[in-house]
């Protein structure tokens, strides 16, 4: 795959041990695949929302392909180069 992939991740701790785990897991899943990771943390308070932490996450990405991941799920990496090209074939990146 290429290093112009951003993956964007929106993550809030909320100081549980395992949620952290699956965060930290997942991070460190894609940065051996070359890509830009790019996460947005949101604190502990009420303002947090998932879409605006992916909306600023995607701002910061350089990327010219955006992969938005969720901090606890993975996708299988012949599913992603799969998506990542479908995406590229379709004319619009």
């Amino acid at each position: 795959m290429g290093t112009d992939i951003s993956v964007v991740i929106a993550y809030r701790d909320m100081g549980c041990d395992h949620r952290r785990s699956s965060f930290n897991h997942v991070k460190a899943w894609y940065d051996p695949l070359g890509f830009e990771v790019v996460v947005e943390c949101g604190e502990s308070d009420a303002t947090f929302t998932r879409a605006s932490a992916i909306n600023r996450a995607i701002e910061r990405a350089s990327g010219s392909v955006i992969v938005q991941s969720d901090p606890d799920s993975l996708v299988p990496v012949t599913q992603l180069g799969t998506a990542i090209g479908v995406a590229a074939a379709s004319g619009v990146l």
